[in-house]
């Protein structure tokens, strides 16, 4: 259960994230009820599984594309400025997805909006692509950073 007492929440996933999520559910054993990131176990995550993936993977990752450490749950602001950029939702499609009112959507988002007012909408796939590309061709990060 949300916090805002909702059971669920539909989010627009980008293509290319879409068909990576399809390509992990396939490979899938376990039928419907199975997690998509699971411990070794197949057990749900602890604190503890948590903390490493992100100490180890996630500011692994975010260091060596040079974006120093910042919390995962700021993805959550990223996904929703590349949807303000490509102006494919509106604010109230966009407050149902992140379970927010329109109105703190708005206070939360209207400086992206105005940032970009005028401007042609940019495709979020190409931001993603280059995005990949950019990371894949950076420097590892020295061992003491890691």
């Amino acid at each position: 259960m949300q916090k805002t007492g909702r059971a669920y929440r539909t989010v627009d996933l980008f293509d290319v994230l879409r068909d990576e999520l399809k390509a992990h559910v396939a490979e899938l054993r376990g039928g419907a009820d199975t997690l998509l990131f699971p411990r070794e176990d197949g057990a749900p995550w602890r604190l503890d599984d948590w903390n490493n993936w992100r100490n180890r993977h996630f500011h692994g990752a975010t260091r060596a594309i040079g974006l120093g450490e910042p919390r995962p749950y700021d993805l959550r602001h990223s996904f929703a400025s590349l949807l303000i950029r490509e102006q494919r939702v509106s604010i109230v499609d966009l407050a149902d997805m992140l379970g927010h009112a329109p109105t703190m959507t708005l206070d939360t988002y209207s400086h992206v909006m105005r940032e970009h007012r005028g401007q042609q909408p940019v495709s979020a796939q190409d931001w993603i692509s280059t995005a990949r590309r950019q990371a894949s061709a950076a420097p590892s990060p020295p061992p003491s950073a890691r």
